[in-house]
């Protein structure tokens, strides 16, 4: 599963996007990935998965699979505008 690591581009796009483009992004997505989207994928400065991870009451994995999904519903999103 790619992670920003691996996909820096997807943190580009995403913060490329108009707020209304993002929300509709947005509302597909449950309210952990919500969190990862807004404060490490388009949040400045991005935030640590391990940050997160605390704030968040979770492991660093689990963010970073949370992020992973999020990458994978942003493919599958672009691909229907």
């Amino acid at each position: 599963m790619d992670t920003m690591y691996e996909r820096p581009e997807v943190q580009k796009e995403l913060r490329a996007l108009d707020a209304e483009a993002l929300r509709a992004f947005a509302s597909g997505l449950s309210p952990r990935e919500t969190v990862v989207l807004e404060t490490r994928m388009v949040g400045i400065p991005p935030r640590r998965w391990e940050s997160l991870a605390r704030t968040m009451g979770i492991s660093r994995d689990m963010v970073r699979q949370l992020e992973a999904a999020v990458i994978v519903k942003f493919d599958a999103w672009k691909q229907t505008r």
